[in-house]
């Protein structure tokens, strides 16, 4: 990854993206994969902030992408986030598969758009590639730039809220998160303490008609501390001290309709992990 920036943002992108200066936006372009994608990152310059944040970013979608963002079947849905970036921003995030209707697997362009409000101004960011599960670079199986990306981006303007105390009360409650081998789990107390466990499934095929699972398993307890938009994980055993980079955020899937919290915690090297909060 390499440091850059655009005006009063900062932020870092892959190595071997090609930049490129236009009178309207700064364009970052990924050489092209194996399966044909070439991705881009766009940041355009700040403008004043207008009407309230969501409907300033589906507008903003609208006129980036000539489209029409809260389209349902048998277009693919929007995914949306909202949330409050501790280093002293609000923003909403769309993000969409477009080109096609829904199940045209490879074939649709994946768009994600950024708008943060930075005091009276707006920031602006748009992402493109194959839709989220084929996408080599913003995909969520492969590529995962994206979040990489996004705890990177800084805002000079911007004024950090990240008071430890107001954050441990953000964070309080259990938070979970699954996949087919592996599932999470992460309790966070307002007086500084956390609870985790880690399960992780192995299967080994013994016969045509006989699969041994075995489920290897993880607990920790602890202190956190919270500083700009980093929590450190100091445990009660051992040395092992350990730092994510996390955002704090809602996500909804039916247009903005219901919202469901969501915690993502990344780890440099490694990728990032969400978690939804327990009810």
């Amino acid at each position: 990854m390499a440091m850059d920036s655009v005006g009063l943002v900062t932020f870092t992108v892959q190595e071997g993206w090609t930049r490129t200066v236009y009178p309207d936006a700064t364009v970052y372009a990924s050489p092209v994969s194996g399966n044909g994608e070439r991705c881009q990152l766009t940041v355009f310059p700040m403008r004043p902030a207008q009407t309230n944040l969501f409907d300033a970013a589906l507008a903003i979608f609208r006129e980036i992408f000539r489209t029409e963002p809260l389209t349902g079947s048998p277009m693919p849905d929007a995914t949306l986030f909202r949330g409050a970036s501790p280093l002293g921003w609000d923003y909403v995030i769309v993000r969409k598969s477009m080109g096609g209707d829904a199940g045209y697997f490879g074939a649709l362009m994946g768009a994600i758009l950024l708008v943060a409000r930075v005091g009276a101004d707006l920031g602006v960011v748009a992402a493109t590639s194959k839709e989220p599960l084929p996408g080599m670079c913003f995909g969520d199986m492969v590529g995962r730039s994206w979040a990489a990306f996004f705890h990177s981006l800084r805002f000079m303007r911007a004024r950090s809220r990240a008071l430890d105390t107001a954050w441990r009360q953000r964070l309080a409650g259990a938070w979970s998160s699954e996949t087919e081998t592996a599932a999470h789990r992460c309790a966070f107390a307002p007086n500084g303490r956390y609870a985790g466990a880690t399960a992780v499934q192995h299967r080994t095929q013994r016969s045509n008609t006989e699969v041994m699972v075995t489920t290897d398993a993880h607990f920790g307890d602890g202190v956190y501390s919270v500083e700009g938009n980093a929590i450190t994980f100091t445990p009660d055993e051992g040395s092992g001290v350990t730092r994510r980079v996390f955002r704090l955020e809602q996500e909804s899937r039916d247009r903005g309709h219901t919202w469901a919290d969501r915690l993502c915690l990344l780890t440099e090297g490694e990728g990032e992990v969400c978690y939804e909060r327990d009810q």
